[in-house]
């Protein structure tokens, strides 16, 4: 709500943008048997999407307080930096249009070596859809972040398309008359224009936009397997080791070489399920489930030290460090419908969620993990 000078509590700052987007996709796919043994499928998917923004912050209403020049703070400024006239003489902010346009191949490779061993690939490109931040972004943060402290952090009012071009080999099959199955594979993902939240703090308050990470690598290995040791008893145990790299970011350039953010090093995943069949309609059941995350960067900014608020800012001690949770299960299930007592994070672990990164604030804010807890959920499908 945007209350003018002269009213109690006037408005500092306001980001106010109104956002239009319009979707339209077409997608098909097509297989072929090259073989009783090889088969070949193709995919294809083109999206559209045309995004507006019209930015809504009046634009003869000025600040109390804050300024563009720093302290002292004697206000007159426009709330959004954007109408800057330092920046913008013509004192407005048109509306704003963009389309964002992506085909999607994907082609995968299949070939059945034994009756129980099939060899696969698959190579396929993916997209998520640019779009707009609040108008005056790009300008709160040169007026009030880069000028202030000496940072180069380059942020816009609008963001590209994020695309990615991802390989796949490897191997499944089953074992032992079927009672094993597994899989595994190695990968290769390069992502262009990755897109990043930034998370800023400052004396305009909080701002939140998506920037680019121009290029990052992510490889690795996944592998599972399932063992149905009995009719009643089955364990599982999947996992994956992952590495990345930033090989360029025009946004913060001295995070070139730093971790994919939010891309754990390694993930484990094992449990096991027990079931006693009671009637021809109903079992009891039992199941465990332990995860476990590896090391995990949620910054570009890593073993970096930048300007701040309070001094320069050291963010390598925000990765955040391996952790393991273990999950319960106990109830009565059917066809459609199942009623279990739970319990998640029996062992009480502490961890954090996510670590919201702020460099220019001089440090992190963090979500903490959901502690242990003890329900009963009943379900029914239909």
């Amino acid at each position: 709500m945007f209350v003018p000078q002269g009213q109690p509590n006037p408005t500092e700052q306001l980001l106010h943008d109104r956002f239009n987007t319009n979707v339209y996709a077409v997608f098909g796919e097509l297989g072929y048997d090259v073989t009783d043994k090889f088969i070949l499928s193709f995919a294809g998917r083109y999206d559209r999407e045309e995004r507006t923004v019209n930015n809504l912050v009046p634009t003869d209403a000025l600040t109390q307080f804050i300024d563009f020049d720093g302290a002292p703070f004697t206000g007159g400024a426009p709330l959004n930096p954007g109408l800057n006239p330092l920046i913008n003489p013509e004192g407005k902010i048109d509306e704003r249009n963009r389309n964002f346009n992506q085909f999607q191949p994907k082609i995968s490779a299949t070939y059945h070596l034994t009756p129980g061993l099939t060899a696969f690939a698959n190579w396929g490109v993916g997209f998520k859809s640019g779009g707009f931040n609040n108008q005056g972004s790009k300008a709160t943060v040169d007026t009030q972040i880069n000028a202030a402290f000496g940072s180069t952090v380059n942020v816009e009012d609008d963001f590209e398309k994020e695309t990615s071009s991802a390989f796949e080999v490897g191997l499944k099959g089953t074992v032992f008359d079927g009672a094993v199955h597994y899989e595994t594979a190695a990968f290769y993902t390069d992502v262009d224009d990755m897109q990043f939240f930034e998370f800023f703090v400052g004396t305009f308050g909080l701002l939140r936009v998506v920037s680019n990470i121009d290029d990052v690598d992510i490889y690795g290995l996944e592998s599972s397997v399932s063992w149905a040791i009995s009719d009643r008893f089955k364990t599982w145990v999947n996992g994956s080791i992952i590495d990345s790299e930033i090989k360029v970011n025009s946004g913060r350039p001295d995070t070139v070489g730093n971790k994919s953010p939010a891309t754990p090093s390694f993930n484990v995943n094992l449990g096991g399920q027990w079931t006693q069949p009671l009637a021809d309609w109903v079992e009891l059941f039992v199941r465990a489930d332990t995860q476990i995350i590896g090391p995990t960067w949620f910054h570009t900014v890593q073993k970096n030290q930048q300007p701040s608020l309070f001094g320069l800012s050291d963010f390598s001690k925000t990765r955040r460090d391996t952790y393991a949770t273990l999950n319960l299960r106990a109830g009565f299930q059917s066809e459609n419908w199942s009623a279990l007592f739970f319990a998640d994070n029996v062992t009480k672990t502490d961890y954090v969620e996510e670590v919201i990164g702020a460099p220019e604030f001089g440090g992190p804010f963090l979500n903490p993990g959901a502690r242990r807890r003890f329900g009963f959920e009943l379900s029914y499908s239909y």
